[in-house]
């Protein structure tokens, strides 16, 4: 695929969370969110759902976040019990996005919010990786955009070039992507990463296929695709409250 174009959804989408021009809340999957301008917006995208929904349980794991949007992943994770979560973001206002909701969640003793190019300023090691990667190999036009396009794919080539190097042992890298990105490209830089899948979750609606995928180095000794098991992301912060 040498030439990108966005899939039918993204306009409208985009143009929903362009009309916002203060900060808004919603409720992810039971977790009251702010949202402000100009950052990407669950109340118009069900992937964030999604993801909440498959992520296994990050209680008691040092988490970091690639592309954090208006935190709501980071503050998931959090509420879980999570030791710690790094999360970071290209834009300045998901950045200030994220660290407003998880103070007003109570969360932020045990997390940092940096901006960071994917792995830019980001030090230490995790025990999860997580990136929602932009669908779309399209050119970022404004700080929101980059929630849905990544030019030539520069930040997905990135994090899989590098990210193993930010895990703990039998650490785990969780990638969400799509059916309408460039999945030839995706599995070339996975083989080049030597980046094995171990699980995958996948959800369609609204025309395309979302998907959450559990990968680790290859070096691990451990049956590829193997069934993931113990309780979800929020199904264990549930049981919780």
């Amino acid at each position: 695929m040498s030439r990108y174009n966005r899939h039918s959804t993204v306009a409208p989408y985009l143009r929903k969370v362009r009309r916002h021009k203060s900060p808004y809340l919603i409720d992810v999957r039971g977790i009251p969110i702010w949202v402000l301008p100009r950052v990407m917006s669950p109340k118009y995208d069900w992937t964030s759902g999604f993801t909440l929904d498959v992520l296994p349980s990050q209680a008691r794991k040092r988490v970091l976040e690639i592309g954090s949007g208006c935190g709501v992943l980071a503050c998931a994770c959090a509420l879980d019990g999570a030791t710690e979560v790094v999360a970071t973001d290209i834009s300045p206002i998901a950045v200030e996005n994220t660290l407003l909701n998880l103070c007003l969640l109570g969360q932020s003793k045990r997390t940092t919010v940096i901006q960071s190019d994917v792995f830019a300023n980001v030090t230490g090691r995790y025990d999860t990786v997580i990136f929602a990667a932009p669908y779309h190999g399209t050119k970022p036009r404004s700080w929101l955009e980059y929630g849905v396009s990544d030019s030539r794919y520069r930040a997905l080539r990135s994090f899989l070039t590098r990210a193993r190097g930010f895990l703990r042992p039998r650490g785990r890298i969780y990638l969400g992507f799509s059916d309408v990105g460039d999945e030839a490209l995706l599995n070339r830089l996975l083989r080049q990463a030597r980046l094995v899948r171990r699980a995958l979750w996948q959800r369609r609606a609204h025309g395309f296929t979302a998907m959450l995928i559990e990968l680790s180095p290859s070096s691990y000794a451990q049956k590829p695709n193997s069934p993931c098991t113990g309780p979800s992301l929020l199904r264990s912060y549930r049981s919780a409250v």
